[in-house]
């Protein structure tokens, strides 16, 4: 079967959450989760565009190495525009010229 993996930008701590929310919400019971650090969310009280580039730079590292250890996947994205999504699209075909959908 398939394999869910969600890049998301909520540092590790918040791990356990967010897997209940994607079950309890969404219905998704197994799926890896690459999360952010609390050090990338620290500007976004001062400075949410460094925050964003955070974000997406963690998400860009995260995504990378999933593309390298599966070259044969092909990955759909969902994103929105809130934690960097679109600049990790763009960059991700850009940098990783990788299969995204």
């Amino acid at each position: 079967g398939r394999r869910v993996t969600f890049l998301s930008a909520r540092p590790g701590v918040l791990r356990k959450w967010t897997q209940v929310q994607l079950r309890d919400t969404l219905g998704i019971s197994e799926a890896c989760l690459l999360t952010g650090q609390a050090s990338d969310m620290l500007p976004w009280f001062s400075n949410n565009a460094k925050a964003v580039a955070n974000f997406s730079d963690r998400k860009l590292k995260n995504y990378s190495k999933l593309a390298r250890a599966f070259p044969e996947n092909v990955f759909a994205w969902f994103g929105d525009t809130g934690e960097g999504d679109l600049d990790f699209a763009i960059r991700a075909v850009r940098e990783e010229r990788t299969s995204l959908v």
